[in-house]
């Protein structure tokens, strides 16, 4: 049987060096869609010091569609890893820091999470903190009569959820309620998440055509995850609600408004356990993200958003 196995994968990966060309990169992340997204990000670095094949696999192809940096993007299929060890291609396992043995956590994170991918890389020098999506071209927003206003309100539905980066339904709805007198709400996100009354429902859209209203939106609110990266690479401004549980010049975008606390027992990078009954995230009220929003309408980032820089300095 695994003598099978291995001819099989050995066939897989020979048809597709055929397509595709050998790949000298291979990346892969374990993570969720929102993690292979920002593998673009060091796609784009890769390629603008060394240009070369690369492939990557992720759960979602199509986000990768008519990306120039990434060769191709593939279903996971960790069975051709060996065959591209054998054949002089370099797999690389993308993460941002080790999960902690035994515990409900991460080990703290020291720099941009793009940088952390970046350095796992070999990519060294200056770098840009954004993801890329060129199946979504940039295009300026229509002039309309009201804001179109892009809604998320769970991040319980992910491939790995994490209760210490959810607000309550019962606040965003408050937030939604207030919101919608005067602007147009669509709510984006899994079908499973907790709907809002009230919000033009776009749950279980498709991801490109979740972008697509994205990009068309003049504003994202929701939490940190897959959709606020996917709004970062759409050109999308946001209002992100943080809490404690990690900081947003770690995993954010310094383009947006991130609303973060910062108690004493932050930022614990924990998944779900909390022994102060999510303070950090208790003490984020409805009006103060009503009024990040009123703010960020009132006088909107230009568009592109700009892109934060680093020096990533070889450790």
């Amino acid at each position: 049987m695994d003598v099978r196995f291995h001819l099989a994968g050995l066939r897989r990966w020979l048809a597709l060096v055929r397509r595709y060309g050998r790949p000298q990169r291979l990346l892969y992340f374990y993570g969720g869609i929102g993690d292979q997204l920002l593998c673009s990000a060091v796609a784009r670095e890769t390629q603008r010091r060394c240009p070369c094949n690369i492939w990557l696999f992720t759960q979602a192809p199509e986000l990768f569609a008519d990306n120039v940096d990434i060769r191709a993007a593939l279903p996971f299929d960790l069975g051709l890893i060996p065959w591209a060890r054998l054949s002089g291609s370099r797999p690389i396992r993308m993460f941002y820091q080790d999960h902690v043995d035994g515990e409900d956590r991460y080990a703290p994170l020291d720099e941009p999470c793009i940088a952390a991918l970046c350095r796992r890389a070999g990519v060294t020098g200056t770098i840009s903190l954004r993801p890329y999506l060129p199946a979504v071209p940039f295009t300026s927003p229509p002039r309309r009569t009201r804001p179109r206003i892009a809604i998320h309100s769970s991040c319980l539905s992910a491939r790995y959820p994490m209760a210490n980066k959810q607000w309550p339904v019962k606040s965003l709805q408050a937030v939604a309620t207030a919101l919608a007198p005067y602007a147009d709400l669509v709510q984006l996100g899994s079908p499973q998440d907790p709907d809002l009354p009230g919000v033009i429902d776009r749950r279980g859209a498709p991801l490109l055509d979740a972008a697509r209203e994205l990009a068309g939106c003049d504003l994202f609110v929701g939490l940190v995850g897959f959709l606020m990266h996917l709004a970062r690479a759409v050109e999308c401004p946001a209002v992100i609600v943080y809490g404690g549980r990690e900081p947003p010049e770690i995993t954010g975008y310094a383009c947006n408004t991130n609303l973060a606390n910062r108690p004493p027992c932050a930022p614990c990078w924990q998944f779900s356990r909390c022994d102060h009954a999510r303070l950090c995230l208790a003490a984020i009220t409805p009006d103060s993200v009503i009024t990040a929003v009123h703010r960020m309408l009132a006088a909107p980032p230009s568009r592109p958003l700009p892109a934060d820089c680093i020096e990533l300095i070889a450790r």
